[in-house]
Formats: C-alpha cells, sequence, structure tokens
C-alpha cells in the first residue's frame, strides 16, 4: 500500500530561510545525496530570501518590520510511499520509475497551485535523494478582510493552527493523488506526526542503508573472485599433487621391499 506523504514546518527566521535554500540548490548537500543526478528548480531562482523579501513588498508588507516571534514562511516537504515509484522495489533508492514519477509531479503541481498558489516562492524538485520529493516554501500572506490590524499580513496559523487545518491539507493532498493510487494515512489513528527533520533523517537513512548493503555485496563479490583466483593459481600444483600421490604411495610401499633385498644380497656377499 503507497501513501501520500506531506510534512510541513515554520520558517521564523530570514537565516532559517537561507539555510532551507542551501539546502535545496544543494550548495549544503546532504551526505547521501548522488551529485550526477542533479535537481530541478520549478518555481524560483533558489534565492529565497530575496524572492520572499520582492513578494512581502509587492503584497505591502515591509519585510524589515516582522514580528521577531512570527512565522516569516512555511515549508513543505511533498513525496510518495518509495513503493509508488519502485513497485516492488521499496530499498532500491535512488531508482524510479519515470513515468510514475512524471504523474506524480503533474498531480503535485496542481495540488500546489490550488493550495497555496501565488505564495509560493520555491519549489525544488530533489530526485539525487533515495525517494524523489519535493520541497516547497510558500509564505503564508493573509489577505482576509478584518476590523483592526493591517489588511495584508503574515498569518501562518490561518493555514497551520489546530489539529483540524493540518488534517484538511492532508485530506487535500491525499485527493489531489487519489488517481495515481496513492491513499492518505489512517484518518485519527494515533501516531505521532513526524516532524520533517525526522522525516528527513529516515530518508537519508534509508539511503545509507542501501548503500551500505550494495558495499557488504560487493565485498562478498571481491572475496568470491579472490578464492576463485587463489583456486586458479593453486590448480596445477594441486593438480601434479593428486597424479604424483600413487607414485608415492607406491614408492612407500616398495621401499621396505627394496630395503630388505639389499640386505639378503649383502648376507649372500659375506
Amino acid at each position: 500500500m503507497a501513501y501520500a506523504i506531506l510534512r510541513t514546518r515554520k520558517l521564523k527566521s530570514w537565516a532559517a530561510l537561507g539555510a532551507a535554500a542551501r539546502h535545496n540548490d544543494r550548495r549544503s548537500a546532504p551526505a547521501n545525496a548522488d551529485p550526477t543526478r542533479g535537481i530541478q528548480m520549478i518555481v524560483g531562482t533558489g534565492d529565497i530570501a530575496a524572492e520572499a523579501r520582492a513578494r512581502l513588498i509587492a503584497a505591502g508588507i515591509d519585510p524589515t518590520r516582522l514580528r521577531r516571534d512570527g512565522v516569516l514562511a512555511v515549508e513543505a516537504i511533498i513525496t510518495a510511499s518509495p513503493g509508488f515509484f519502485r513497485p516492488g522495489r521499496d530499498g532500491a533508492a535512488g531508482v524510479w520509475d519515470a513515468d510514475r514519477l512524471a504523474a506524480w509531479l503533474d498531480a503535485a503541481k496542481r495540488f500546489l497551485a490550488a493550495e497555496w498558489g501565488n505564495w509560493i516562492v520555491s519549489v525544488v524538485l530533489h530526485t539525487d535523494e533515495a525517494t524523489p520529493h519535493l520541497h516547497v516554501t510558500w509564505l503564508p500572506i493573509d489577505d482576509t478582510p478584518r476590523k483592526r490590524g493591517p489588511a495584508v499580513r503574515l498569518n501562518a496559523g490561518r493555514w497551520l493552527d489546530g489539529a483540524a487545518k493540518l488534517r484538511g491539507i492532508q485530506d487535500r493532498y491525499a485527493a489531489a493523488m487519489a488517481g495515481l493510487g496513492l491513499e492518505r494515512g489512517v484518518r485519527g489513528a494515533r501516531l505521532h506526526h513526524q516532524k520533517v527533520a525526522r522525516m528527513y533523517g529516515a530518508m537519508q537513512a534509508d539511503a545509507d542503508a542501501a548503500a551500505l548493503s550494495r558495499r557488504q555485496a560487493q565485498g562478498l563479490l571481491d572475496q568470491a573472485e579472490a578464492i576463485y583466483r587463489q583456486a586458479a593459481e593453486l590448480l596445477p600444483s594441486l593438480a601434479r599433487s593428486a597424479l604424483m600421490a600413487p607414485i608415492r604411495s607406491l614408492g612407500a610401499l616398495l621401499r621396505p621391499v627394496a630395503g630388505r633385498g639389499r640386505q639378503n644380497q649383502l648376507v649372500r656377499e659375506r
């Protein structure tokens, strides 16, 4: 059974935005990332902080006068169970079916456009790790009318405060993926919410485990080849030994007889 997977985290500083950007564009790549596979910038240039400032100014929000404890942006990681991308090969890190990836990506783009639309400043596809996934950064700009305060403001609570709102995001993402055969996790199940850092760590652990398995398999192959080479080198001498064994045995049997014959000859000569 394959699931639609989405996790979010709040970014509360420009430093956090910068760190996210460095990870996403691979200036700060994780150890398990394969540099030969690359990444794909779908939305944005990679400079998330610059694009966020420009978007805030365009919305009428001064980026220099933000609440110190407020949420500046939200990052979402969007993916699916490994088995969806590589049916029957869950543990084959870094392997996926191209058609399934393309279908999932199309559905994910439609979901993002409907869910956060113009407030998205960055979407990056990572296919250089164990399982394909999207990093999405969006600004929680709230322009719903209110009686007091600025008409347009940053307000992550509108989307993320409370279990009902978080369940709603999961419901809508699962609905967007239903056509691909992906299912939502059990609604209301008593499962601990997996934070983005923990989820990312689990993805890296899967990749590390797969790499270890490959190294172990290669080690066994190297050992087998070494044994084969040794056997090939020893075979001629072993063959000679096998041929000489009967002769040596015959010699061992004849040696006492030959000795007795020599003794008899000496007696006669005396």
